[in-house]
């Protein structure tokens, strides 16, 4: 896949910050697609959208800033990261200090007198020493034809490495999920390794691939256009991620705060309904595959996870035959129901599940579901999850209550 060259609005990422974008200065006349190409020169904080990256939680800007984040990393969590911090809001002001012009541009292409900026073309800030790259070129791109090349490249890095340097083939998910899992979220549930070993493989990244190492340093997000919503592919790559460890299922791994957060939603529900994987690589390339397959349908997301298990229906057919309680209410004998609450409510309610066997197969799932869910979230937050759910998946009923 060739390598695309720069122009402006291209998307730009700081290790140590957030995300910007590029802007060419108005005299440049030479254009692709109408938009002015980039050079070399094009580092400078006047090419900077709004002349910053946002927020910095680099270590490496004062020994003040070193401590600050040690004492945070304490006290937010001993096993929290930079990133994590960033996401909590506590970092410093960027300060961004242009370093050295753009590295590998164009040897043989000018644009007004320098080399052209290259998609994968880098620099860094001598401020705090964070590694700028471009995430995308600034071109019309397809952003799954991107991530799957940048996978690739990903992959052939690990192997080489690898090989090099007498590393057993049995540490290479470990190698790929240190690059391509980004840790940056406010609760992650999947592992997040730290050994010698990945850390010499993160300084080899940053050193000899610093474009490709950046380009995972963020959340990853393709836009569905069939459900008109993004999805993140980096969380749920994690979670698939995370999934193939016991004994996680999808259900112990929802957290609450997506809901604030359509892009993680849809990611969480997109690896919900696949297969475990042993690597983020993995992940995300069974996602891409299926997303650019002709069935792909942006929609089953959310009916998929609306419908149970066979296994788990004959468990709650099993129980009703038993008499178990299907809801998992409990009444003492002998305790009045004003107790538990209002006596007509729970009367009305043992009527309701007392009736099971004429429930629809749809009524039955939505009470295994919140069953299973409310474990983990408890009553009230399963019940709003999976209405919104419902409401995703065009459903009437939106709870079996």
């Amino acid at each position: 896949m060739a390598k695309n060259y720069v122009v402006e609005n291209a998307g730009l990422n700081c290790q140590y910050g957030e995300e910007s974008w590029l802007i060419v200065p108005g005299d440049r006349h030479i254009t692709i697609g109408g938009r002015r190409m980039a050079n070399e020169t094009d580092y400078k904080k006047t090419c900077l959208g709004c002349g910053s990256f946002g927020g910095c939680h680099s270590p490496h800007i004062s020994q003040e800033a070193a401590q600050s984040f040690h004492d945070a990393l304490l006290e937010y969590d001993e096993s929290a990261n930079l990133h994590q911090l960033a996401a909590a809001g506590i970092s410093f002001p960027c300060q961004y200090q242009p370093g050295p012009q753009w590295m590998e541009t164009k040897e043989d292409v000018y644009i007004a007198g320098y080399r052209a900026l290259m998609e994968d073309s880098w620099t860094f800030c001598i401020y705090g020493l964070g590694i700028i790259t471009l995430y995308n070129s600034g071109q019309v791109e397809n952003v799954s034809e991107t991530l799957q090349e940048r996978l690739r490249q990903l992959e052939k890095v690990v192997d080489a490495y690898m090989q090099e340097n007498g590393i057993s083939k049995k540490h290479k998910n470990d190698l790929i999920n240190s690059i391509a899992l980004w840790n940056g979220y406010g609760a992650i549930p999947w592992d997040t390794k730290v050994s010698q070993e990945l850390w010499d493989f993160g300084i080899y990244m940053e050193k000899n691939h610093p474009s490709l190492s950046n380009f995972f340093e963020r959340g990853i997000y393709l836009f569905d256009e069939q459900t008109g919503t993004n999805i993140d592919i980096s969380y749920m790559a994690g979670l698939n991620v995370a999934m193939n460890k016991s004994p996680n299922n999808c259900w112990s791994l929802l957290e609450p705060e997506i809901l604030k957060d359509e892009a993680a939603y849809n990611g969480y529900l997109e690896a919900s309904h696949q297969e475990p994987s042993e690597n983020a690589l993995e992940a995300m390339k069974k996602f891409l595959d299926s997303y650019e397959s002709p069935d792909y349908n942006g929609s089953s997301r959310y009916s998929d996870y609306l419908e149970m298990s066979e296994v788990s229906r004959d468990i709650y057919e099993q129980m009703y035959k038993q008499g178990s309680s299907l809801d998992g209410s409990y009444y003492e004998p002998g305790v009045p129901l004003e107790y538990y609450g209002d006596p007509d409510e729970i009367l009305a309610r043992k009527q309701r599940l007392a009736d099971w066997d004429k429930w629809s197969q749809e009524e039955k799932d939505l009470l295994i579901l919140q069953r299973g869910l409310s474990s983990y979230i408890g009553d009230e937050g399963a019940d709003e999850f999976i209405r919104r759910v419902c409401e995703n998946a065009g459903r009437e009923k939106t709870s079996w209550k």
